[in-house]
């Protein structure tokens, strides 16, 4: 792999066999993904395309299979501790002195009373989304301890920055885990 994103590739490869693996990956979009990202990491195009690694892990989670949330959740929380996530424009924390972030922008302009279009949501935003969506009340302990486990892995990381409605997401998850857990 190349550029900043640099992760053992037998990691991220060995988590993508599990999904393959699976006879929910016989299925068209998490097939079609994981042959992508697996394709991907064989040609050492990984590192630069981290929206693309991430998208079979993130189909897998949905598929709601303990076997392959297991996976996924533990693919992602060594990515996340990697720095795989960080987004090019992220400032360094250690230059940087502690304070909140700025409130996202809304468009001065408003037509009829309805909101601007907001920007897109980040990868960071659809990575917590993603391993926040795996918790349910039926969710298996063991599927309930990798999401705690990513879920911190994401917050604490020193180089992904996590903010506003998505850090809300993490420790809502992770207080409701620990509201019904035995």
């Amino acid at each position: 792999m190349s550029q900043g994103n640099s992760v053992s590739v037998v990691l991220i490869s060995s988590a993508l066999e599990t999904i393959a693996a699976s006879r929910e990956a016989r299925k068209e979009p998490l097939k079609d993904a994981v042959e992508k990202a697996l394709s991907m990491l064989r040609s050492g195009e990984g590192g630069d395309k981290p929206t693309e690694i991430f998208e079979p892990l993130r189909l897998a989670c949905e598929t709601h299979n303990e076997k392959l949330q297991i996976a996924s959740l533990d693919c992602i929380s060594k990515l996340i501790a990697h720095s795989f996530f960080a987004e090019a424009g992220s400032p360094d924390l250690s230059r940087h002195a502690a304070s909140p972030p700025a409130s996202p922008a809304l468009s001065s302009s408003r037509t009829n009373g309805s909101q601007a279009q907001l920007r897109s949501p980040s990868l960071v935003d659809i990575v917590t989304h993603t391993i926040t969506a795996c918790h349910t009340e039926s969710t298996p302990d063991s599927v309930s301890l990798q999401i705690v486990k990513a879920l911190l892995a994401l917050v604490l990381s020193p180089s992904i920055l996590v903010h506003q409605s998505s850090l809300l997401k993490a420790v809502r998850t992770v207080y409701n885990i620990f509201l019904m857990s035995p």
